[in-house]
């Protein structure tokens, strides 16, 4: 079966609002030749179940029993039939973007054309074995690949709302969500002054820079929390928002929404609404 036809045949059962159903994400896929190495990922992975594949064709039933309930996809660049891998995790992400999928190659010289074949599918981080397979690491990895696309979905929504060069702004606070709490830091990394941007925000008559921070910072834990399984104190830490508290708070004043109202579709829109209102004012919200 073709991989677009694999991938539309599990995109979920509809609810009865006709949006597709949310399930809290419980299981990773793991596509990798070597069965001891799925053994390893199994273990490394612990609580969360894994489900090891070894070919593309498998892949059809496992993302059909799951669909909805994926954690993540972590493949290797070719399968147990030596096929190349990359076009069907470039479909998956085109079907699932709010899926994380991890690349997982060895390291060294010898390994280039894999690593470069994964680079080019676009996954959002890389394992290597032996080196980051291991239960902490890898935790690490599926976060900063979670990360990943919630920024992206950050940057499709609200792209043409801002000029390119506040633009830069927004793109550095979603990659870099850690350092974007300090404005200073923001405008050593974009090679300008703290004021200039203070006068970019001024000429395009939108919110200050420390208000346009702590609404991108927002949008990306909106994102965060698409999935009901996310649970806020993580999003919380994950940004290093001062507390759960915090940012309970922020949602309230910012969207005037509470965060487990942002799971949904409609909350999600409403605070992208509520992030276009405030450009329009020109001012913080």
């Amino acid at each position: 079966m073709p991989v677009d036809e694999v991938l539309v045949s599990v995109r979920g059962t509809p609810s009865q609002e006709g949006q597709p159903r949310q399930v809290c994400p419980t299981a990773v896929i793991a596509l990798v030749r070597d069965r001891v190495v799925g053994v390893r990922l199994t273990a490394a992975f612990r609580p969360t179940p894994v489900h090891v594949v070894h070919c593309i064709t498998d892949l059809h039933p496992t993302i059909s029993q799951h669909a909805g309930a994926i954690a993540c996809l972590l493949a290797e660049a070719r399968d147990g039939q030596h096929e190349p891998v990359g076009p069907t995790l470039a479909a998956f992400m085109e079907r699932f973007p709010a899926v994380p999928v991890l690349g997982y190659c060895a390291a060294g010289a010898n390994h280039a054309t894999d690593l470069r074949d994964l680079a080019r599918a676009g996954v959002h981080e890389l394992v290597f074995a032996g080196v980051d397979d291991h239960p902490a690491l890898l935790r690490a990895k599926l976060s900063r690949g979670e990360e990943a696309c919630a920024a992206a979905a950050v940057l499709r929504r609200i792209d043409g709302l801002l000029p390119p060069l506040l633009m830069s702004l927004v793109e550095y606070c979603v990659q870099f969500p850690r350092d974007s709490r300090e404005i200073t830091r923001i405008a050593r990394a974009l090679g300008v002054h703290r004021k200039t941007l203070v006068n970019w925000c001024e000429r395009a008559q939108v919110p200050p820079p420390s208000a346009l921070v702590t609404w991108v910072r927002l949008l990306l834990a909106t994102e965060m929390l698409r999935s009901p399984g996310q649970a806020v104190e993580r999003v919380a830490n994950t940004l290093e928002f001062a507390s759960a508290t915090s940012l309970r708070n922020l949602c309230r004043r910012y969207f005037r929404l509470r965060p487990m109202e942002l799971r949904t579709p409609q909350g999600r829109a409403a605070a992208y609404q509520a992030f276009a209102e405030a450009l329009t004012r020109g001012k913080d919200a």
